[in-house]
């Protein structure tokens, strides 16, 4: 037996719009979710892949590259 470890995207769990915030509720709300998830119903939750330290740092290189190109002045493209 393991440990699995899922990140999921923020969401809203008041579905319903009462605009009550009780932790309880959240969390009764993500268990039910997962449990559909694990179950097979693959929309339950957004789950998302971490990124390594190794694929951030390239993706920083890439947006500093790109945003320095950006704001270069014309006559220097």
């Amino acid at each position: 037996m393991g440990v699995s470890n899922f990140v999921v995207q923020p969401q809203k769990w008041d579905g319903w719009g009462k605009g009550v915030k009780d932790d309880r509720l959240d969390a009764l709300a993500l268990c039910r979710r997962l449990d559909r998830d694990v179950l097979g119903h693959r929309k339950a939750l957004s789950i998302v892949r971490v990124v390594t330290e190794e694929e951030e740092r390239e993706r920083v290189m890439s947006r500093q590259s790109a945003w320095t190109v950006q704001r270069a002045p014309a006559n220097r493209r």
